[in-house]
C-alpha cells in the first residue's frame, strides 16, 4: 500500500504473484470488500515490501515539515498493518453480541446543554479527584474504563463509562470493577473491544460505537450504523468526542 508516494511505484519489483499494490486506500478497501471478511486474516499489509530506494533513505531527501507528513503516513498505515487483524477478529467474535447492545448514535441526539468532565487514569486523577467528587453533583461525569474504579472507590458513580482499547489487557480494568458497581451506569464501548469485556457487561447498559480505524468503519457498515467517534489512540478522544456529541457547553478534562 503506497498511497500517497505514487512516484515509488516504478520501483516496486511486481513478479510476484502473490504481491498486490494499492495506490490508494478507495482500491485498497474494494479489494477487502471482494475477498471477504472471512479471508483477511490470510493477508499482511504492509508499506511496500519491495523499494527502489529504502522508505528511510527516502524521509532524509525531504524537508523537515514533509518528513513529519511521511513518518505519520507511515505511522498510519503500519497501524492499519498491525492492529488490524486484532480488530477484525474481535468485530467478527463480537457479532453475535450486537443486536443486544445499543447504538451510540442514540445518545448524540441527547439534549444535555451541560458541563461534562472527562476522567482518566493517570497523575491528574490522582490530583483531582476530590474535586471531582465535591462538584460531581454539577456536572455530567464521563470516566474511560481505567479511571472507573478509583472513581467509584470515592463514591463518584460515572454518567457513563467507555472503553477502546482491542488488547486483551485492558479486560483488567473491567474486571477489578465488582459487579454490582458496573451495573449502575452504562457503558459506551467500541465495536473492536476484546469479546472479554462485553462478557464482564453483559448484564450492563452498553453503547456500542464505531472507532476511526478504518477497518472498523468498514466492517461495522455492514451491519448498520451504530455511530463514530473519533479516536487516535487515546480512549480520553471518543469520550471527548462523545461529550461533544452530547452537546456539552464546557468540557472539564
Amino acid at each position: 500500500y503506497v498511497e500517497p508516494f505514487r512516484e515509488l511505484l516504478a520501483g516496486l519489483a511486481v513478479d510476484d504473484p502473490r504481491l498486490k499494490i494499492f495506490d490508494g486506500h478507495d482500491r485498497l478497501f474494494e479489494f477487502i470488500g471482494s475477498m471477504g471478511v472471512e479471508d483477511f486474516s490470510r493477508f499482511r499489509f504492509v508499506v511496500t515490501p519491495s523499494l527502489k530506494l529504502p522508505l528511510r533513505d527516502y524521509a532524509l531527501w525531504l524537508s523537515g515539515a514533509a518528513n513529519a507528513v511521511f513518518e505519520k503516513r507511515v505511522a498510519e498505515i503500519m497501524t492499519l498493518a498491525v492492529v488490524g487483524e486484532t480488530v477484525v477478529k474481535n468485530i467478527i467474535s463480537n457479532l453475535p453480541r450486537f443486536s443486544r447492545l445499543l447504538p451510540a448514535r442514540s445518545l448524540f441526539s441527547t439534549p444535555n446543554a451541560d458541563i461534562f468532565c472527562l476522567a482518566a487514569s493517570g497523575p491528574s486523577l490522582d490530583r483531582s479527584i476530590d474535586e471531582i467528587v465535591r462538584c460531581r453533583d454539577r456536572m455530567r461525569l464521563i470516566a474511560v474504563d481505567s479511571a472507573v474504579f478509583p472513581l467509584l472507590e470515592r463514591g463518584a458513580v460515572p454518567d457513563l463509562g467507555v472503553c477502546l482499547d482491542p488488547r486483551q489487557d485492558e479486560v483488567e480494568h473491567i474486571e477489578t470493577i465488582p459487579m454490582d458497581s458496573r451495573t449502575k451506569f452504562p457503558w459506551v464501548v467500541a465495536a473492536s473491544i476484546h469479546p472479554e469485556i462485553l462478557r464482564l457487561l453483559e448484564n450492563c447498559r452498553t453503547f456500542v460505537f464505531t472507532g476511526d480505524h478504518p477497518l472498523e468503519i468498514w466492517l461495522t457498515g455492514r451491519f448498520g450504523d451504530p455511530g463514530t467517534l473519533r479516536g487516535g489512540g487515546s480512549v480520553i478522544l471518543p469520550a471527548f468526542d462523545l461529550a461533544c456529541r452530547m452537546g456539552a457547553t464546557d468540557i472539564v478534562l
